[in-house]
């Protein structure tokens, strides 16, 4: 029988603006060698995509890149576990993590990269189904306790369990005067 999780898993995905992601690999490894010199940040056939490949945990990895977030970046996602891109490893994959957090609330959100499933809205719609009949818990978009983050890139997909915008960077605008 096959492991479902993949062999290579990134310990974090970040998202940077078009064209910036030389930039971005580099402040990212910055961030983060002093922690690991053996980090990696490895890019996608998707722009701005990147991969972080590095010793740290995924949730220590993702709290030194949110001290100083890379000024390119627009998203950070943490990686609590990745499988090969396909509906029912998914679903199953997301049901192992849940019991690990306390919830009444969710949402699904997927983004999909490559043409392995058919969209995102029918991974969001089947592993959110998946949660309200196995385990009873309540979808809500807008009051959401926690948000399963799905990151579809090909035949790998990234799963994280994270709180609702967690993984976006919001750049605050100093007023003018």
């Amino acid at each position: 029988m096959r492991s479902e999780v993949h062999k290579l898993c990134p310990k974090l995905l970040v998202t940077v603006r078009t064209g910036k992601d030389s930039r971005g690999i580099e402040e990212i490894a910055d961030a983060l060698f002093p922690y690991d010199p053996q980090v990696k940040v490895a890019t996608t056939r998707f722009k701005g995509v990147l991969l972080v490949y590095t010793n740290l945990t995924p949730h220590d990895a993702f709290r030194i890149l949110n001290m100083t977030p890379p000024s390119v970046a627009e998203r950070i996602v943490r990686v609590d576990t990745c499988v090969k891109t396909d509906l029912e490893t998914i679903s199953n994959a997301v049901l192992k993590l849940l019991p690990n957090y306390s919830f009444e609330t969710f949402y699904v959100d997927c983004i999909r990269r490559g043409r392995y499933v058919k969209s995102s809205h029918e991974v969001e719609k089947c592993v959110g189904a998946m949660i309200v009949s196995k385990l009873g818990k309540r979808v809500c978009i807008s009051c959401a306790d926690i948000a399963v983050k799905i990151e579809i890139i090909d035949d790998l997909t990234l799963i994280s369990i994270m709180k609702p915008e967690e993984d976006r960077i919001f750049k605050k605008r100093i007023p003018r005067v």
